[in-house]
């Protein structure tokens, strides 16, 4: 195995890894706590990062490995080949996950959206009939 098989190979590994932690972390839809989702992903931003990370090593090894295809052997192409088109399997369920969570935070942000815009009617209503600060009880005295 060439050193760039192996690189290709821990990437694949870390890209399982991703996809079993990310769907272990978006698996958290309390729905008691609307908001858990977005929390989650808040705290689990590292995992983001490390994909962008790992993406952009996906990319360098690649163009490294088209640059210099013809110097390995069938069998070395083949053995990386396969690494790279697991990778690609990856990141499209990565991608999936990510799409499919991003409509649940937009939906969720639509939602608070209109609810704001439901307290923002109701204060509007109760500013209405608030008494004015200057129309306090005038009591007329009957000993004057």
């Amino acid at each position: 195995m060439t050193v760039l098989s192996a690189e290709f190979q821990d990437i694949l590994k870390v890209y399982v890894k991703l996809v079993e932690d990310l769907s272990l972390i978006i698996d958290v839809d309390d729905p008691n706590d609307p908001q858990a989702l977005v929390k989650t992903i808040l705290d689990n931003q590292d995992c983001l990062t490390q994909i962008q990370q790992i993406n952009a090593r996906l990319v360098n090894l690649k163009s490294i490995w088209e640059q210099n295809k013809d110097d390995f052997d069938i069998e070395a192409c083949v053995e990386i080949r396969g690494f790279i088109d697991g990778a690609k399997a990856h990141v499209l369920k990565l991608q999936e996950i990510c799409d499919a969570q991003t409509q649940k935070v937009y939906a969720r942000r639509e939602q608070l959206s209109e609810e704001l815009k439901e307290i923002g009617k109701g204060s509007r209503y109760l500013h209405l009939l608030k008494p004015a600060q200057e129309n306090y009880p005038k009591f007329i005295d009957s000993a004057y």
